[in-house]
């Protein structure tokens, strides 16, 4: 058995199988995921958890996409990443770029208005420039101007980043273990939102001023919903991700140590809420969204 399958199947059952949900067949793994049956197989003989139905194994979503991006596999959520890089290059770079986000709502529910209103989150509102005149083809677009540099953090606020310097990057299951901050000590892994909780619980210790943010990771193709910790500097709130810069470097889509965990993201982010939240409701009933984005730099004035 190769040692990197070992290691991933070990770092996968450091979280509670309780938390997990079973519902992704082998095909699934292969046609979504990317992961080829034989190292599915591979993963399963090693223990990676499933569960055995009638209708076959069924494996945690969670788990085989932290799979597919540890082994940098053609997935979705690998394949979505290669845009990350761009933006945070653009977001720090110091010079102004226009975002045209759509917006474009899937309902979920089985609302018997197709035509009733959208209810719209009020820390998204004020940023959406353009509604959907058409009600069978609802389309929402914001049109943000986003321009900022990096800062590198000093003293208390550079300690307090520090603190996940050994935690490891997972997608968390559950939103239990997502608010169980001991979590994060005892396995030494999170998601960027279970970071972000761990650091603004731990900021006040280190009397350091932070805030968890959530909102979109400005990238072309496709934003991203996502979740970091801000911190208050000179006055300012600057955004950090201490997983983020890890990530990349460990998919091999950036140099090593090009992000630093103390290394601020600029203007990458758009927020909208301290928190996840579902951002457009239809009849009661909240909507999947896909981000579809654009990015023009700013002409520079003659």
């Amino acid at each position: 058995m190769s040692t990197p399958v070992r290691e991933i199947v070990a770092r996968a059952r450091r979280i509670p199988e309780h938390h997990r949900s079973f519902t992704e067949t082998p095909e699934t793994a292969t046609k979504v995921h990317q992961i080829p049956p034989d190292l599915l197989a591979e993963l399963t003989a090693e223990g990676l958890p499933r569960a055995d139905t009638p209708d076959g194994p069924r494996y945690d979503n969670h788990d085989l996409a932290s799979i597919a991006v540890t082994l940098r596999l053609p997935s979705p959520r690998f394949m979505g990443m290669r845009g990350w890089v761009a933006a945070l290059r653009h977001g720090t770079a110091g010079v102004p770029v226009d975002y045209a986000v759509r917006l474009i709502p899937t309902c979920t529910g089985g609302c018997l208005d197709p035509g009733a209103p959208y209810r719209i989150h009020p820390g998204l509102a004020p940023l959406i420039t353009e509604h959907p005149t058409d009600p069978a083809r609802p389309v929402f677009t914001i049109r943000h101007r986003a321009q900022g540099e990096s800062i590198e953090l000093t003293g208390a606020p550079r300690q307090l980043i520090e603190l996940l310097s050994k935690v490891e990057h997972y997608l968390v299951p559950s939103l239990d273990l997502r608010e169980d901050l001991d979590f994060v000590r005892r396995t030494r892994l999170a998601d960027c939102d279970l970071a972000a909780r761990y650091l603004a619980a731990e900021a006040a210790r280190l009397g350091v001023e932070a805030r968890t943010s959530f909102g979109l990771l400005l990238a072309k193709p496709y934003s991203t919903g996502h979740s970091w910790l801000d911190i208050k500097v000179d006055g300012a709130w600057h955004p950090f991700d201490p997983l983020i810069g890890k990530m990349l470097a460990n998919a091999g889509l950036t140099p090593p140590g090009e992000w630093p965990a103390h290394r601020s993201l600029g203007a990458s982010f758009l927020r909208f809420a301290d928190e996840p939240v579902e951002l457009l409701e239809h009849c009661g009933v909240p909507v999947r969204l896909g981000f579809p984005t654009k990015r023009t730099p700013v002409p520079e004035s003659p």
